[in-house]
């Protein structure tokens, strides 16, 4: 039986047993009616080519371990939200559920997050569509269940040393980082109860008209989006002497050499709205934000996280008690709600090749506790822009004020979801 002591994975393992989230669960939403015994057989099949994703964590005296798991990965017909690593997901740390016409991709953060979980959804994806519709399908870079395997797929980046930076990348301008005491918290600010749920606002925007606003502003659809909300932060506030920062999340798999690898290597790099640019126009606000956010997500700055987090990650692997590690991952995420005033998180264009015309929408809903008060994911598929807005408290007041922004620059939007109420699946922790 394989073993493995999680190491970038630990504070998705750990902080989960208390008070906070380290799941996932991506949407697709079909123009059809999913057929349950189709996708049984396609996720199977499917799972043949990523073997080394069936797991579940068992606790040993030092901390837990990943142990291999032949179980078929379960596929529950249920909308509501699941436990992982428990009995009615076959003690894996991945389930899929589905009802009417959407599925729901369920993983542990730990296992992977979004580039190491397209490749999945792309290959499961592919034998839906084919045994469905019966036709063939085309889709670009699929991996079919007899693909051959890069060991580096689930290697882990943190596992050797990280090289050095040749340098380390300085802000401009007398820009700076922002202490985290400066930060403006938005529960804090506006008096909000911070709540172990989580509610949620989904909305889909028109990709031509996201990006048009982009391109005339020199934004990005995450800085863009950011900068929305920062404007609608300070025109609520317009008194406060705190910062508006955002926590952008940065990809480091080809900075530290592991383009391939399925595991999770995001850290957060920090973009914020100064004093100074409060009587700037959008345009020249958009342009300080993006090379704010060209410098501290360049490949030499995300090295300099990366050496940090490898210190950290290192920790775990000391021989402490699980209960040990469960605290130190809860006050790493209890830090991490004032490291910013919102996150925002962008994974890019999806496509599921000829697939795309069977799919009505596709988006994230993450369920993470390492994250401010307020994380926005977003997605584009398709010609829409998905944003998943995860607040912790129940009031509305920065949505609205967020919705209004758009407006006034001409963005039109539908609403999927609104303040609902929303947990993500769970993870049981392995008895000691």
């Amino acid at each position: 039986m394989n073993e493995i002591k999680p190491l970038s994975g630990s504070i998705w393992y750990y902080g989960t047993t208390q008070d906070m989230g380290s799941s996932v669960k991506y949407a697709v939403v079909m123009k059809d009616e999913i057929d349950g015994e189709i996708l049984d057989r396609a996720v199977q099949r499917s799972f043949k080519r990523y073997p080394y994703l069936k797991k579940h964590l068992e606790a040993r005296e030092h901390g837990y371990v990943l142990v291999d798991n032949p179980s078929p990965i379960a596929v529950i017909r249920t909308s509501q939200d699941v436990t992982l690593n428990a009995a009615e997901t076959n003690v894996q740390l991945i389930a899929i559920t589905w009802e009417g016409n959407t599925f729901w991709f369920n993983n542990s953060h730990g296992m992977m997050d979004g580039r190491g979980r397209k490749n999945v959804l792309h290959t499961i994806m592919y034998y839906y569509c084919q045994e469905r519709y019966g036709e063939e399908v085309e889709m670009e870079g699929v991996f079919f269940e007899d693909s051959p395997i890069d060991p580096q797929e689930y290697q882990d980046a943190f596992e050797n040393p990280v090289r050095d930076p040749l340098f380390v990348p300085q802000l401009p301008y007398g820009l700076k980082y922002v202490d985290k005491k400066d930060n403006f918290i938005m529960s804090q600010e506006a008096g909000f109860e911070v709540t172990n749920e989580k509610y949620m606002y989904i909305m889909s925007i028109s990709e031509q008209e996201l990006m048009k606003l982009c391109k005339s502003n020199d934004s990005t659809p995450n800085t863009g989006v950011a900068l929305l909300l920062m404007r609608a932060i300070d025109k609520l506030f317009p008194e406060s002497d705190k910062t508006v920062t955002t926590s952008v999340y940065a990809d480091m798999r080809d900075a530290m050499g592991y383009p391939k690898t399925h595991l999770s290597t995001v850290v957060p790099t920090q973009i914020a709205f100064s004093k100074d640019m409060k009587e700037m126009e959008f345009s020249r606000q958009s342009t300080i934000l993006r090379g704010m956010l060209m410098l501290t997500a360049s490949p030499e700055a995300l090295l300099v996280n990366a050496k940090e987090f490898k210190q950290m990650f290192d920790g775990f692997l000391l021989p402490t008690s699980p209960e040990q590690k469960n605290n130190q991952v809860s006050a790493f995420n209890h830090e991490c709600r004032t490291s910013a005033t919102f996150a925002v998180s962008y994974s890019g264009k999806s496509t599921f090749g000829s697939c795309d015309k069977h799919i009505h929408a596709f988006y994230s809903m993450p369920n993470v506790g390492c994250c401010p008060d307020l994380l926005i994911e977003i997605t584009v598929m398709d010609g829409l822009f998905y944003i998943c807005w995860e607040q912790q408290f129940k009031e509305s007041l920065y949505f609205d004020a967020f919705i209004k922004e758009m407006e006034l620059l001409g963005l039109g939007y539908k609403l999927i979801s609104s303040g609902e109420v929303f947990n993500g699946p769970r993870m049981e922790a392995p008895k000691s």
